[in-house]
């Protein structure tokens, strides 16, 4: 308990400490009501000593000028029941399935009532996670989620996602005859060639004006100012 009180910022490790302290006590076989109290006591010190330490948190923020809502999330998809996730791999790649239920750390429960998927398992591997969601219990039937699939519009809202638009641009590329491929390389030439010589003669037109690079002084780039015509008497 003195370890704690001296070092509050390490709570866990100091827990663990006192369980641990706590537990090897040589206590005779007669007193666990007094081992049980003791650790009780242990347990309410160190979740007073937690609530102080983020009230002490909290208030630092307040005097900074910040308020727990200016934080933002590094990372905005996770691998939850609802989550609309993207199968990558194997004989479902390219569909859509919603996550029901969490396995284990390698396997979810999958359905895509909608997209033609049986409820089943599958890896995690094998998915990628998009930003789309739905809202319903944990292991819900099927009917509850074609429901909410339905409601939400996850069909819709994927065909006009760019991640689609690229799904189905890489598969239209690779369906292309020899003949299509020829045609393609051949317009990327011509579109080339005329992105090229528009952007020098729109360099070799600033170049003559003298306005590519404008004139700099020692506070940095200064704007021409165009000066007015003398006023006639």
């Amino acid at each position: 308990m003195e370890h704690a009180r001296a070092h509050p910022s390490h709570k866990k490790q100091c827990y663990v400490h006192m369980v641990l302290s706590l537990s090897n006590v040589a206590v005779p076989s007669y007193s666990w009501d007094l081992k049980l109290a003791l650790l009780t006591a242990a347990i309410t010190r160190h979740t007073a000593v937690e609530e102080a330490h983020t009230a002490h948190e909290r208030d630092s923020f307040r005097e900074c000028g910040t308020v727990e809502s200016d934080f933002i999330m590094a990372f905005q998809k996770f691998v939850e029941a609802g989550r609309i996730a993207y199968v990558a791999e194997g004989e479902l790649e390219g569909k859509l399935v919603a996550i029901v239920n969490i396995i284990d750390s390698n396997r979810v429960l999958v359905d895509g009532p909608l997209t033609g998927v049986a409820r089943q398992e599958i890896s995690i591997k094998k998915l990628h996670l998009t930003r789309l969601g739905l809202k319903f219990p944990f292991t819900a039937p099927s009917r509850v989620i074609r429901k909410s699939w339905a409601d939400n519009k996850i069909d819709e809202k994927w065909k006009n996602s760019s991640w689609a638009g690229r799904v189905q641009a890489r598969a239209t590329r690779a369906n292309l005859s020899d003949f299509e491929r020829f045609k393609l390389q051949k317009a990327r030439r011509t579109r080339n060639k005329l992105r090229r010589n528009t952007y020098l003669s729109l360099l070799l037109n600033a170049k003559k004006k003298g306005g590519l690079v404008p004139p700099k002084s020692k506070y940095g780039r200064i704007k021409k100012v165009k000066k007015a015509a003398p006023k006639k008497k």
